[in-house]
């Protein structure tokens, strides 16, 4: 057995640099994470990585399942405005207008080299259409240099994969090797650089 394990990592040691409230969620370098404990300043508690958290929100936000959520630290809310905010995850519950919490599961950014990070914008399942071997899935906010993965979910009653996949603006295009007809399905993910 290896002599250097510390711990899982689920949940850390965290010195507090300021009073902290079990609940609060607690701004780690570039992602977030939150107390699951009251922590004095100065004082070490415990931090959770991962998880689903009812979280405060912005009320002028209409959050949708999945939607990609920022912490924004001067508001101590969650917004879908990643600009001058930290990524925390995506949201598991929608949020209207006037809804003041979301459930939002804790995500790291994705890595895929060192040094080259993404956050997930949009997430979720897509039913071909058929008549032709490309589709295109609607994603409200996708951008033309977003990172689009598409894998086959369920295979429908013709043959076919999946030749290639990309975003561009409101929308993620895939090319079939032949017509997916009206009953395969996809599922999509839209990464973008941090």
């Amino acid at each position: 057995m290896a002599t250097n394990f510390i711990q899982e990592g689920k949940r850390l040691d965290y010195v507090a640099s300021a009073d902290i409230e079990s609940g609060d969620v607690v701004v780690l370098g570039t992602r977030c994470a939150i107390a699951t404990v009251d922590i004095d300043n100065g004082d070490t508690g415990t931090v959770a990585l991962e998880g689903v958290w009812e979280v405060p929100c912005k009320s002028s936000d209409v959050i949708a399942l999945f939607d990609a959520l920022y912490w924004d630290a001067t508001e101590e809310e969650l917004t879908k405005t990643a600009t001058a905010n930290t990524y925390f995850g995506m949201a598991v519950s929608a949020a209207g207008n006037t809804v003041v919490t979301v459930n939002a599961k804790i995500c790291a950014p994705a890595q895929t080299s060192p040094g080259a990070a993404f956050y997930v914008v949009a997430a979720g399942e897509f039913t071909t259409v058929g008549g032709d071997t490309a589709e295109a899935i609607t994603v409200t906010g996708a951008l033309a240099t977003d990172l689009a993965v598409v894998t086959l979910h369920t295979a429908g009653s013709s043959a076919t994969t999946i030749v290639t996949a990309s975003a561009a603006a409101d929308v993620v295009n895939v090319v079939f090797a032949g017509d997916p007809s009206d009953d395969h399905v996809v599922t999509y993910l839209v990464l973008r650089a941090v």
